[in-house]
């Protein structure tokens, strides 16, 4: 199995089938874990909370692997889970940037950074001026008061 297919499947997994024990088995026991930006930092059994909180506005159908790089037991890349909005049943999509260490049939390093201001925008829980505020050096926490 490469490198591609097993995060392929992982992700399947984790968004489609939403099978958390498997996806947690993925992960080495010494499984180094950081984000790729800011200061969230995951652990294998954080991804239940964080889809099932994500999945209570979002139904995901889809995922693909998009620009992947494998090189030895490393690879990179984005993901992107496809899904629709539960209140109106409008598309929505969440796009990860990934990073992943595979050794032995486990992830034994693991780096991401999730876009939830892309995800919140399809999903219409930002408000309209959000993106414009940012763009132009504002925070986030303007657009809401």
């Amino acid at each position: 199995m490469t490198n591609e297919d097993f995060l392929r499947d992982w992700l399947q997994k984790v968004w489609i089938d939403q099978d958390f024990k498997a996806a947690e088995a993925a992960f080495s026991p010494q499984t180094e874990m950081s984000p790729v930006a800011g200061d969230l930092k995951m652990r294998p059994n954080d991804y239940e909370t964080m889809v099932s909180a994500i999945c209570r506005n979002f139904r995901p159908h889809r995922f693909t692997l998009d620009h992947a790089i494998s090189k030895g037991s490393e690879i990179s890349g984005l993901f992107t889970v496809y899904g629709r909005r539960l209140d109106t049943d409008a598309e929505a999509a969440l796009t990860v940037h990934l990073y992943r260490k595979i050794e032995n049939g486990k992830f034994v390093r693991s780096a991401s950074s999730p876009d939830y201001i892309g995800l919140f925008k399809s999903l219409g829980q930002l408000p309209e001026d959000t993106m414009q505020t940012l763009m132009m050096g504002g925070r986030l926490y303007e657009t809401f008061t």
